[in-house]
């Protein structure tokens, strides 16, 4: 999980799919299907710090 945090801190959008309760609690937003339907969705505070377009792309090529 610490790649996918790094990542989505660096600027990238993380679409995660999982059937661990513990995996989704890290989501900033969590969509939960039940049935082959969306039965909530859960929204959190936003955790990481908002950065620029530079800094986003710098830290981007560090995962590349």
């Amino acid at each position: 999980m610490d790649i996918f945090e790094k990542l989505h801190n660096a600027g990238s959008t993380i679409i995660v799919v999982t059937h661990d309760p513990e995996v989704g609690d890290e989501a900033e937003r969590m969509i939960v299907l039940e049935h082959g339907r969306i039965s909530r969705e859960e929204k959190k505070k936003r955790t990481r710090p908002v950065i620029d377009e530079n800094a986003k792309n710098e830290n981007l090529k560090k995962f590349i």
